[in-house]
């Protein structure tokens, strides 16, 4: 059966900012002003600066592969408060920084606030966060879609604005429709006995985890076809490209520089 795919790149390249802006506008949308739309003949893209600059659509001949909830509609992230939204964590496809265990404090100003959004070309955007002024830190993401293709490419930055030396990882978290299967290819050989770990509770990792119906390794690959007892894996694997397939069987492709 042929499947449709989406295919998201991260990659550390330029993105070229033209003089007009076609493919490209400003809506309102999910309780949200000043959200960017990207557009081309098959694929619609929607970057929401307001709550931690995430993507609330990726759609591919009108359906979105990211998971939408409609409680968090509006929700804007109180610096003071710091309140997590409803159902605590926000849907779509959000970004952050890590690794988680070892970044000094939260970084909830990364995660949930507001950033700045601008349209620099055709298909493209461009948004900045504040600076968090403990870590000295201020993030940059530029979102730049295809003419013909579904291809999203993100360009991921992080600057350091103090005075001393930092060095992170960029992070995304994609959050897809439910009921499908996520693949991602292991190492061989793997430095886990199972090709991959899972997190157990929020400070311990098992290196050999209990089997469980829905994870299985076969043919090179880690598949996932349903809850787990722990939800967080750390899969060893120097591909640069996980997947997620819907059950409306559109393939959600993300590739990353490893």
């Amino acid at each position: 059966m042929m499947k449709k795919v989406l295919t998201l790149a991260m990659a550390l390249q330029v993105v070229m900012a033209f003089a007009n802006g076609d493919g490209a506008r400003f809506i309102s949308t999910n309780g949200y002003d000043h959200c960017i739309e990207l557009k081309n003949s098959t694929t619609r893209v929607v970057i929401e600066p307001n709550c931690g600059g995430r993507v609330l659509y990726y759609e591919l001949n009108g359906h979105n592969v990211l998971y939408i909830n409609k409680a968090q509609d509006g929700f804007i992230w109180d610096e003071n408060t710091r309140l997590d939204p409803p159902d605590k964590h926000i849907c779509g496809a959000r970004f952050d920084i890590g690794p988680e265990k070892i970044k000094p404090g939260p970084t909830g100003l990364f995660f949930h606030g507001r950033f700045t959004a601008e349209i620099i070309g055709k298909r493209s955007a461009r948004i900045v966060s504040k600076t968090d002024t403990v870590l000295g830190i201020q993030l940059m993401r530029e979102f730049s879609l295809d003419a013909k293709t579904s291809e999203l490419t993100i360009k991921m930055v992080i600057k350091n604005v103090g005075q001393k030396p930092a060095k992170y990882c960029s992070w995304i978290r994609a959050f897809g429709e439910g009921n499908g299967i996520a693949v991602c290819p292991v190492g061989s050989p793997s430095r886990f006995p199972k090709g991959y770990i899972t997190y157990d509770g929020p400070t311990a990792m098992l290196i050999s985890p209990p089997n469980e119906p829905t994870v299985s390794v076969r043919d090179g690959m880690i598949e996932i076809s349903g809850p787990t007892v722990r939800p967080k894996f750390v899969i060893d694997s120097e591909a640069g490209w996980l997947a997620y397939l819907t059950r409306q069987n559109v393939l959600f492709v993300q590739k990353f520089v490893y």
